[in-house]
């Protein structure tokens, strides 16, 4: 994984502010009137310009850094779609919130983001992308409007700004899920091309993904090749979520809502190619291709603009900040911090220990069991050292994440990392043990099974 050089990331968002891409004039801050969060599915964060990335084109995103706060150091707190997203709407990590993995139900004494905003006052919607978000998954609790998933993009964004223009003249709560990145990796022309000079039989279908598994695995001849092909669709698919982003901050912009808004984009989680053993996947590890994600933040009228933030955060801190800047009293238990001082300038944010868990593998879904599984992969990051764990794989590794941001030199058996190790197993042990443990709910609707079936989360 390229490294996410704050020096890059900054140089990047000033030839953005420097190109014109930042129009309208910093400001003062003001308080926001209404909340506008945007989640891409399964986007890298070295996928993105604002990040560094130097092969993947992505100018709206990269424009909207450059008018917006970015922070540099982001993680997710779990790398599957639907647990993660109830990270961002609760602060709490899964083993909290309940919901360990795609196919589970949230359970209802979980306080959402929309639950509490809708309580506010607020006009509350949600415009969905993917499959794993569902309504019968409960995560529309709090949500006025949640239509289910709507697959065209087009029409999802037509559908969000006609709901925009209706309630933009009380405070709106508005997500929006883009689901474009994510497998199968099946981006329309141009972008289909777009970073392919090949002439290989592949087009990206989830039937490819796993023959490709299973033969880089086996060293097949020319399995490389055919990496290296799904690598080139899967930014293709990036540059084409980053043009349907673009469209909808423009429309929103159109409605004359942006400048009023505290908007925020992030990604659930990465994507996993074939720089580690879990290739050509994302939920069975916490490695940096799938733990790290964007985070950016725009405040109304574009305050403090430009800003890189280098302070290490997480998802878990979306919600108490969203909450923290709208002057809204914070939930009663979260387990992030809100960033509101850093994204004001008005202090840092305290270094901490950060933990990402995978959901994969899945326990016998038996909904009378508890599911914290300790064989599934997980990381702890104290300082700059980062333990990643999967017993399931008899996986031990230990990386200094500033020199190796790839993680390519496992550090464990160095006699001097010893302690460390000790201290850091220990650490993840205590943050496992300390979770809720709830009771696990399957969902049971045909058509979200069979979704799921078809996207490789459910057998």
């Amino acid at each position: 994984m390229a490294p996410h050089a704050p020096s890059a990331i900054r140089a990047v968002v000033a030839l953005a502010t420097t190109l014109g891409l930042a129009v309208a004039p910093s400001s003062a801050d003001a308080t926001a009137k209404h909340v506008i969060l945007i989640s891409i599915d399964t986007l890298r964060a070295d996928h993105v310009g604002a990040y560094g990335s130097k092969d993947v084109k992505t100018p709206f995103i990269d424009a909207f850094a450059s008018e917006s706060v970015l922070f540099s150091n982001a993680y997710t707190a779990s790398t599957m779609t639907l647990p993660s997203h109830i990270t961002m709407f609760t602060g709490l990590f899964a083993h909290n919130h309940g919901v360990p993995w795609n196919g589970a139900v949230v359970p209802k004494e979980n306080v959402m983001l929309a639950e509490h905003f809708s309580d506010a006052g607020f006009s509350t919607a949600a415009f969905i992308g993917g499959n794993p978000m569902g309504k019968s998954t409960g995560i529309n609790q709090g949500f006025q409007l949640y239509p289910g998933v709507i697959e065209d993009p087009d029409a999802r964004l037509q559908r969000t700004f006609e709901w925009v223009e209706t309630h933009k003249e009380q405070q709106m709560f508005l997500f929006v899920h883009l689901w474009e990145a994510h497998w199968p990796y099946h981006p329309p022309a141009p972008y289909d091309r777009m970073y392919r000079t090949d002439d290989t039989p592949v087009t990206g279908t989830f039937d490819e993904i796993i023959k490709l598994r299973k033969d880089y695995k086996t060293k097949v001849a020319g399995a490389q090749e055919r990496s290296d092909v799904m690598k080139n669709l899967y930014k293709g698919g990036v540059t084409y979520t980053d043009k349907v982003f673009g469209d909808l901050i423009e429309g929103l912009r159109a409605q004359g809502v942006l400048d009023d808004s505290l908007v925020i984009l992030v990604s659930d989680h990465g994507e996993s190619t074939d720089e580690h053993f879990d290739v050509w996947t994302h939920g069975a590890t916490a490695y940096n291709t799938n733990a790290q994600i964007p985070f950016i933040v725009r405040l109304p009228n574009q305050a403090r603009k430009g800003t890189v933030v280098d302070d290490r955060v997480s998802l878990i801190d979306l919600a108490p900040t969203v909450l923290e800047e709208l002057g809204q009293p914070p939930f009663a238990k979260v387990d992030g911090v809100s960033l509101s001082k850093a994204l004001h300038g008005k202090g840092t944010i305290a270094e901490r220990t950060l933990y990402v868990e995978a959901p994969l593998p899945r326990n016998d879904p038996d909904p009378s069991m508890t599911w914290i599984n300790e064989n599934k992969c997980a990381a702890v990051i104290v300082g700059d050292l980062k333990l990643h764990r999967c017993p399931n794989w008899k996986k031990l590794e230990l990386f200094e994440i500033s020199k190796d941001p790839d993680e390519t030199t496992n550090l464990a058996k160095k006699p001097e990392m010893t302690s460390a190790m000790t201290e850091l197993q220990a650490n993840l042990d205590r943050w496992r043990a300390a979770g809720a443990d709830k009771a696990l709910e399957i969902d049971t609707d045909e058509d979200t099974i069979n979704a799921l079936k078809e996207l490789g989360y459910m057998e």
